[in-house]
This record gives structure tokens, C-alpha cells and sequence, in this order.
């Protein structure tokens, strides 16, 4: 089997090893004001973040990976699943068993999509307010 170097390193590698190295530098922590405007709307009041609070955003972008490997490890992705698609001209990716796991069961899929995007939203909702109040 011949492996082509340009397969494996291409801007989809590179995006996601960039996604990977996003981690808080260790004792390293600056402030960043931001100016929002106070209650009255007369004029504007400092509010105080941490570089770590928007680093911590960016890392629950790692979620998608691991949605990725679920729907990888689904029976819709196994090798008789890879075949018939191939027979039928398209591809078993990641979207395609996303689909599948969407009509056979639904009401599953829309809870646990909406349960996870609520409880990552409201934690990151909770970060970014804190310092504001």
C-alpha cells in the first residue's frame, strides 16, 4: 500500500493538530479589558477577563472530535455499511451516519444533540459573564 504524503498532511491535518495545540500557557494569565456600557446606558464600565476564559472557549472546540469518533464506531459505519454505500455511488462518511442515526431514531438524536449544546453554551455563557457581574 502506498501512503501519499499529501493525503496525510493537508489543511484538514494541519486545522486539526492546530485545534489539538490550544491550551492555556501555564502561569501566564494576562487581563484584557473589555469596555461595556453600565445599567443607566450614560457611559461605559471595565469588565476584567483572563486570557485562560477565552482559551477555554476555544477548547470546547474538542467536542466535535469526539463526536466524530462516536459516529465513526456507529454500526452505520462498519465495513457491510461502507459497501452498499460504495454500490450505490457515495461515500459512508461521518455525515452519512449522522443521517442515519437521525432517521432511525429521531427524538434520541435531537435530545441528546440539543441536551449537550445547552449545557456547553450555558457553561460558556457562565464564563463569559462572571466577571460582568
Amino acid at each position: 500500500m502506498i501512503f501519499h504524503t499529501r493525503d496525510w498532511f493537508g489543511t484538514s491535518f494541519w486545522l486539526e493538530a492546530l485545534i489539538f495545540l490550544i491550551w492555556p500557557i501555564p502561569y501566564y494569565d494576562c487581563i484584557i479589558t473589555i469596555y461595556t456600557i453600565n445599567e443607566t446606558r450614560t457611559g461605559t464600565v471595565p469588565v476584567y477577563y483572563l486570557l485562560s476564559d477565552f482559551i477555554l472557549a476555544l477548547m470546547w472546540i474538542r467536542c466535535m472530535f469526539i463526536l466524530r469518533a462516536v459516529f465513526n464506531y456507529t454500526i452505520f459505519m462498519d465495513i457491510y455499511s461502507k459497501k452498499l454505500c460504495k454500490s450505490y455511488g457515495f461515500t459512508a462518511n461521518v455525515r452519512f451516519a449522522f443521517k442515519c442515526l437521525l432517521n432511525s431514531s429521531p427524538g434520541y438524536t435531537v435530545f441528546a444533540i440539543l441536551f449537550f449544546s445547552v449545557l456547553i453554551l450555558a457553561y460558556l455563557l457562565r464564563v463569559f459573564e462572571l466577571p460582568y457581574g
